[in-house]
This record gives structure tokens, C-alpha cells and sequence, in this order.
């Protein structure tokens, strides 16, 4: 077993390790749920794939992997608990070279929306975004998505009513490339 297959779940109030985890391949990226029962890690970009970790188990371990498509670079779960987003690059990053070597390369990447019901995580849809997505938050009420893209240096704006998510046509554009995006509960 080596660390880089490996994730570890931190009490922040505490400051100690509270559950470890066994995965197929290395950790990229990951998010819990509000209630700390189980939660979502987005494997290394070549994997194509989140994993859903129940922490409730002794030992906790991968319950499922659902494949959400090319490169997840970012995730996030909607403070109400019913859906999570998976950020796609889809070789954006990419979408500059030249066509004859980058011919995974598409001109903008994408998010993945993925449906939740209990521990259960399954995609439901995937929505066309930015170039180079790199980061997802969600409203506190649950009601936009919000992705940061480095290439096309915006801000797709998305909007979920119940499970169902809709590309606004709206972006915020900014005047530098951000790389991260965070938010609160």
C-alpha cells in the first residue's frame, strides 16, 4: 500500500486522523458531505472517475466509483446534500497546441452533475463550461453553481432547481486567469 493511494480523513476540531481509506489510484481532489457520513474523492485526472467513501464503516472504504468523465480538476457538494459537481478539463488546457499532437483537446472543458440520494452517487448530466475549469462552488441555498475557468478567465454561472441544472448563459468575466475557487457553507 503506498500514501499516494491513500486518503485520510481529519477531525478539524481535533486535530487528529480519524478514518483511512484504500483507493484504486491516486487522490486528485475531494469533498465531504455536511453530515461527515461518507464522501466523494475525485481519483488522479487520468482515472476519469470520483469514488464515494462511507465513513460510517469500520474500516471505512469505496463503496462506489462512478465515472464522470474526462479529467475532474474540481468538486463540490450543494450545502443541501442532493448534488455534487465534477469539474471536467476534457484536455482544454490543451486547446491552444497544435490539433495534430493534442488530439484529446477540446476548446472548452465541462462539469459533471451528479445526482445524490443517500450514498448513492450516479451522474445525471454534464454541462459545457469555460476553457480549463478549475474550480466549483455551489450557493449556500443550493441554487447556483459556480465555475472558475483559467482560459477563458471567467465565471460560468449554472442554476439548479431541485436535481436539475441549467447552464444560465451568463458569465462573469474577470480581469486575471483564476486557478482555484472557494466557498462557505
Amino acid at each position: 500500500m503506498t500514501t499516494s493511494h491513500t486518503t485520510r480523513t481529519v477531525d478539524k476540531g481535533r486535530f487528529r486522523l480519524t478514518a483511512t481509506a484504500l483507493l484504486a489510484s491516486a487522490v486528485f481532489l475531494m469533498t465531504g458531505t455536511v453530515s461527515g457520513r461518507w464522501m466523494i474523492v475525485g481519483n488522479d485526472g487520468n482515472a476519469d472517475a470520483v469514488s464515494v467513501i462511507d465513513l460510517t464503516a469500520r474500516p471505512p472504504h469505496v463503496i462506489d466509483n462512478v465515472n464522470v468523465g474526462d479529467g475532474p480538476e474540481g468538486l463540490a457538494i450543494s450545502p443541501d446534500g442532493r448534488l455534487a459537481a465534477a469539474v471536467l478539463i476534457r484536455g482544454s488546457q490543451n486547446a491552444r497546441a497544435d490539433p495534430a499532437t493534442a488530439w484529446g483537446a477540446h476548446k472548452n472543458g465541462s462539469v459533471a452533475i451528479l445526482a445524490i440520494n443517500g450514498k448513492e452517487v450516479r451522474k445525471t448530466g454534464e454541462i459545457e463550461v469555460g476553457g480549463m475549469p478549475e474550480g466549483v462552488v455551489f450557493s449556500r441555498d443550493s441554487r447556483y453553481i459556480w465555475i472558475v475557468n483559467f482560459l477563458s478567465r471567467n465565471v460560468s454561472i449554472l442554476k439548479a432547481s431541485g436535481r436539475k441544472v441549467v447552464d444560465t448563459g451568463k458569465t462573469l468575466e474577470l480581469p486575471g486567469q483564476p486557478g482555484a475557487m472557494r466557498g462557505s457553507r
